[in-house]
């Protein structure tokens, strides 16, 4: 993999602390590998021996993962929610997400799908009303917008099933 020349030297100094070399050894093993004592000397051929050095030593580079701002749902408790159907809702569109059917799972996401559905509904009964959030529902344009997310989930699910089957 290629790395820029401030990323290798981020990556040595994390091996070093990751495999508790002391500063003597460590200054000890640049010597041999390069000439100098100081990573901020190296050129990127000689930061990437020595990275390739502390690998064979023992070091494996991880990842913290793709940081994300998206978070899930608030929980039944800390929600405020006109009714309860919007907890059902909350807990389908959390599912579908960790199935990996949603790209997004998170309450902004979920408000995104709620204000889609519902304000379309609400158009069709000729209705003035907006929903702007899975708490602002109320029974019957909630039971709609579950009933929507179900069959959104059994279309996923079928495709997964058909995708596997041949």
């Amino acid at each position: 993999m290629r790395y820029t020349r401030e990323k290798l030297i981020q990556l040595i100094h994390i091996a070093k602390h990751k495999l508790a070399i002391d500063d003597i050894t460590y200054k000890q093993m640049l010597s041999q590998l390069t000439g100098e004592e100081s990573c901020s000397k190296l050129k990127v051929a000689q930061l990437t021996l020595v990275y390739t050095e502390m690998e064979k030593k023992g070091f494996k580079p991880t990842s913290k993962g793709k940081k994300s701002n998206n978070f899930y749902s608030p929980s039944t408790e800390n929600a405020t929610v006109r009714h309860d159907i919007a907890h059902k809702i909350r807990a389908v569109w959390i599912d579908m997400y960790k199935s990996g059917f949603i790209r997004d799972g998170s309450e902004s996401a979920l408000n995104q799908f709620v204000r889609n559905t519902a304000n379309a509904v609400m158009k069709e009964k000729c209705s003035t009303l907006i929903f702007l959030n899975a708490g602002s529902l109320d029974y019957e344009t909630g039971a709609i917008v579950l009933e929507r997310l179900k069959q959104w989930r059994k279309r996923e699910v079928n495709k997964l099933r058909k995708g596997t089957s041949e």
